[in-house]
C-alpha cells in the first residue's frame, strides 16, 4: 500500500490542545532520548482513548491533541481520517479531529477494539451481537454485512489488501482468509493481529507480558517481553500499525500509557505520560524502517 505524498506531519499535528486540567508529566532524559530514536526512524502519530475522548500524541512529542469525544478509534489506512466508536454510534472525522460524521447506530461491543477502517479506506467495520462484522459505507451509510465464516466477538484487523484478518472468537484468536471464508484457530488470549502484508500473525499471552509474533503459516516464533518496559511492565490491546515493523499497546500497570514495540528490534517507547490510554492505534506516514521479518527463535 502506497501511502499518498499529501499525508504528512503538517497533518498528523494539526492544531489543538490538550483539554483542562490535563498536563501530562513528560519523559524523562533517557525517555526523550529514546522518543528522539523512535521519531528518526518514522513520521507518524498514535490515537488512542482516555476517559472518553479521543487523544492524538505525535511521535517524538509527548503533549496529547483532544480530538472529541470516543471509546475506540482506529486510523485510516491513507491516515487522514479517523474512525470512532462512541455510546453504541460509529462516526468518522479528519485526522485533526474536524468534520466529525455519524455513520450507524446500533454498535455493539464484546471483546477488545469493535471498530476499526476497511482495507479499501471506503467503508468502516463495526461490531454487533446480531450478525457479528458489519461495514459502513462512508460515502452515504450504507451497511451491510461481512461474509465471514463466523460472527466472532471482537478485535477487528486487516491486512493492507483485505485478504487476511484476525479477531477473537471470546479468547479464542482467529485467522481468517477472507476471501476463501475459511478460519482457523492459532492461539489463545487476546490481542490477534496481522501484519500489513499478511505475512505475520500476534497475540498477547503470558499474563500480559508476552507479545508473540509468528509467521501466517505458522513457521517462525519471536517473543517480546513487556517486562522491560517501564513503568507498566505489562501491555493489553496491542494493535498492528500500518508499518509491518511497528506496534502499537496500551500498558497495565503503573503508567498506563501508551507504547511503540519495534517487531524487528524488540525496542518498547513510551509515547504519553497521561495515563489511562486505551487501544493505541499507530499511523505511520514515512516508512524510514525496512519491513524486515521478526527473527524466528525455537518455541519452547
Amino acid at each position: 500500500m502506497k501511502v499518498p505524498a499529501v499525508v504528512s506531519l503538517a497533518i498528523l499535528a494539526a492544531p489543538g490542545a490538550a483539554p483542562p486540567g490535563t498536563k501530562p508529566a513528560g519523559p524523562t532524559p533517557e525517555e526523550k532520548s529514546r522518543l528522539a530514536e523512535l521519531a528518526a526512524k518514522i513520521d507518524g502519530a498514535v490515537i488512542y482513548t482516555h476517559r472518553g475522548s479521543v487523544r492524538k500524541v505525535v511521535v517524538g512529542r509527548w503533549e496529547p491533541v483532544d480530538l472529541g469525544p470516543g471509546q475506540y478509534a482506529r486510523w485510516s489506512p491513507d491516515g487522514k481520517r479517523i474512525a470512532v466508536y462512541y455510546g453504541r454510534v460509529i462516526y468518522v472525522m479528519n485526522a485533526d479531529g474536524t468534520g466529525r460524521k455519524r455513520l450507524a447506530a446500533g454498535a455493539d461491543r464484546e471483546d477488545g477494539c469493535p471498530v476499526a477502517f476497511h482495507p479499501n479506506n471506503e467503508e468502516v467495520v463495526f461490531w454487533r451481537r446480531q450478525g457479528g462484522f458489519h461495514a459502513v459505507r462512508i460515502a452515504d451509510g450504507k451497511v451491510r454485512r461481512l461474509a465471514l465464516p463466523a460472527s466472532y466477538s471482537g478485535s477487528p484487523g486487516f491486512s493492507a489488501d483485505g485478504g487476511h484478518m484476525t479477531c477473537r472468537w471470546d479468547n479464542d484468536l482467529y485467522a481468517v482468509e477472507v476471501g476463501a471464508r475459511t478460519h482457523r484457530k492459532y492461539a489463545r488470549g487476546c490481542s490477534p493481529g496481522v501484519s500489513p502484508d499478511g505475512k505475520w500473525l500476534m497475540n498477547n499471552t503470558g499474563g500480559h507480558r508476552t507479545l508473540v509474533i509468528r509467521g501466517w503459516d505458522g513457521e517462525g516464533l519471536k517473543r517480546i517481553d513487556a517486562r522491560g518496559m517501564h513503568p507498566d511492565r505489562m501491555w493489553d490491546e496491542l494493535h498492528w500499525s500500518n508499518h509491518a515493523d511497528f506496534i502499537a499497546g496500551q500498558g497495565e500497570g503503573a503508567g498506563q500509557d501508551a507504547y511503540v514495540v519495534q517487531v524487528s528490534t524488540g525496542r518498547v517507547c513510551r509515547v504519553s505520560w497521561e495515563g489511562g490510554a486505551c487501544y493505541p492505534d499507530l499511523y505511520v506516514a514515512k516508512r524510514g524502517v525496512p519491513a524486515t521479518q521478526p527473527a524466528a527463535e525455537d518455541a519452547r
